[in-house]
């Protein structure tokens, strides 16, 4: 099944530049597996330091007065528990 999807004409000239011989369909693939790739490798890597603490803790110390990132940290709350 096809898609059409809309870009922005620079962000369009930049992906056909990148694309070369390939179809665009190639050159996402290649760059969601790219960024998987890069996030995959620091899987469990902290998992002995965060063994032991307290996310509720954590989370209230990292709080503190900033006011703009609240729902940044509501969200982490909720994949945290």
């Amino acid at each position: 099944m096809t898609k059409m999807i809309s870009v922005m004409d620079e962000t369009y000239k930049k992906l056909k530049n990148r694309k070369g011989e390939k179809s665009f369909s190639e050159l996402f693939e290649e760059l969601i597996d790219k960024k998987n790739e890069r996030i995959l490798k620091f899987a469990g890597a902290l998992e002995k330091e965060w063994k032991d603490i307290d996310s509720q803790k954590f989370i209230a110390s990292l709080r503190g007065s900033d006011k703009k990132n609240e729902t940044r940290f509501k969200e982490l709350e909720k994949h945290w528990k």
